[in-house]
């Protein structure tokens, strides 16, 4: 939504400083400082993640700074050496290819940020940035608030061969544990908790009597959400009948969900009793006969 109204501005502003540029005083060093600036906040992004992203993605945003500085650095010499107002002639064009090659150095790690979110997507929390690429495990836990909602096949494998006609073949915590489950399976999940997880969409009463009707049945609990409906919660954990994992749970999100448990008990030991039973406590329920 910003994306326009910033576009515009950043042409705007690129236009007015390269009048100025022209003009031969002092306000001619607006943008090659300008240029010089953007740099040095580019090379503060990339120090938050030299240990963490790959060298040869370093090596082009290192090499988009440099040619960005030293272009900065030629207009700077440039208009000092040219006194008075640019022509349209040579001196002109040369100015012109020093201002084109610092703009394709402030935009070359932006456009990577960007790039990133092609191939390495946050499912509940649509975004881009270098961090994206990071290569540090529990950095990317901790940016998706703990929770190890992935695609899980064999979960997908259980809800095909043990549900029928419910109107939702999974009840989870919120969209976000929802989503993939739906796209990979096309059936009908209930986020519990509503888009964000807070939101108290049934009472306890509403959703004994959709269990009764035998429009739900399992329900995975664990992520983040559904904080308003503890007494849902502690209903189903009281009447419901856990499922073994060895039925619905892949041995390697089980692997990987232990070693996340394991960094966010020393890293985020605050976050772990939240949500549904725990944001990384993942069991799945069975719930039928339990409402008569």
């Amino acid at each position: 939504m910003l994306a326009p109204p910033i576009a515009a501005l950043c042409g705007i502003g690129l236009t007015s400083a390269w009048k100025l540029y022209k003009e031969g005083s002092i306000r001619s060093l607006i943008m090659p400082a300008a240029f010089i600036a953007e740099g040095l906040v580019h090379l503060l992004m990339l120090s938050y993640f030299t240990t963490t992203i790959s060298t040869t993605i370093k090596s082009i945003i290192i090499a988009a700074i440099i040619l960005c500085f030293g272009s900065a650095a030629l207009l700077i010499i440039y208009r000092i050496c040219k006194k008075g107002n640019l022509d349209q002639g040579n001196n002109e064009r040369f100015a012109k290819i020093f201002t084109t090659l610092a703009l394709v150095g402030i935009l070359v790690t932006p456009a990577i940020g960007s790039a990133a979110a092609i191939t390495h997507s946050l499912s509940s929390l649509p975004a881009a940035g270098l961090e994206l690429l990071s290569n540090s495990k529990s950095g990317n836990s901790m940016m998706m608030g703990g929770q190890n909602n992935s695609k899980n096949s064999q979960l997908i494998k259980f809800l095909e061969s043990h549900t029928s006609n419910e109107k939702y073949a999974l009840v989870v915590s919120s969209s976000a544990s929802a989503e993939d489950i739906i796209i990979e399976s096309g059936k009908s999940i209930m986020a519990l908790g509503g888009f964000s997880g807070s939101d108290k969409i049934l009472s306890l009463s509403e959703f004994k009597q959709m269990v009764k009707k035998g429009e739900v049945r399992y329900v995975l609990t664990g992520g983040m959400g559904a904080r308003d409906s503890q007494d849902i919660m502690n209903w189903i954990q009281k009447n419901g009948k856990a499922v073994s994992t060895t039925e619905w749970k892949d041995t390697a999100n089980s692997q990987a969900q232990k070693s996340v448990n394991s960094n966010n008990k020393k890293d985020n030991s605050s976050f772990q009793h939240q949500g549904m039973g725990g944001m990384n406590n993942e069991t799945l329920y069975d719930l039928k006969g339990t409402v008569k």
